[in-house]
């Protein structure tokens, strides 16, 4: 028998998965990723091809520090306010739109029902030491998955916001291609 034709032993089938759960605990990752919402069409097939020239949506929930987002550090963004918001009828425009909406800084994030609806119910969160960024996956006004996370002023000002909008889009599609192992996936990691 060819050393190659061996099957290998369990303890080498194992060290990759066993490898991606360390790394994942050990560089703390923060996040709750929700993918209840999601529908069989909902596919990474389906939303990966538009998924980096999607628009974002930014509310902005407060001024606190690392937790700005200003139109020159991140240009590709739509800025969302009270006002625009409300102007905006949800079956028309952007409203209608597939998008990723982001909720940044302060400890309020909308109910699973408004996150992509144009006037948003909130509810509040534990007070986290960081700035939470929010993202959800929206088609129209259809929620399709979110994911939530805590950063360090100092890691938004290290990577800045480009980063942190392409590492939510990421976060968002992974959801996506999980949806077939679980019904609905909460992660917590």
């Amino acid at each position: 028998m060819s050393r190659f034709s061996r099957p290998r032993p369990i303890s080498a089938r194992i060290k990759g998965p066993v490898a991606l759960i360390l790394t994942m605990l050990v560089t703390g990752c923060s996040g709750v990723l929700q993918t209840t919402w999601s529908q069989p069409s909902d596919t990474v097939q389906t939303w990966a091809p538009s998924m980096d020239t999607l628009p974002v949506q930014v509310h902005q929930q407060s001024s606190e520090p690392g937790a700005v987002v200003t139109p020159m550090a991140a240009p590709h963004l739509t800025f969302v306010t009270a006002s625009s918001a409300a102007s905006v009828p949800s079956n028309v425009g952007e409203f209608a739109a597939r998008r990723v909406v982001l909720y940044v800084g302060g400890e309020q994030v909308p109910t699973p029902e408004t996150y992509c609806k144009t006037t948003a119910t909130l509810y509040s969160l534990p007070k986290a030491q960081g700035v939470l960024v929010a993202a959800a996956l929206c088609d129209g006004s259809r929620l399709v998955d979110s994911y939530r996370r805590v950063y360090s002023a100092s890691d938004i000002q290290q990577q800045g916001w480009g980063k942190v909008v392409k590492t939510m889009k990421s976060k968002l599609l992974w959801g996506l291609s999980s949806q077939s192992e679980f019904s609905d996936l909460s992660y917590n990691g």
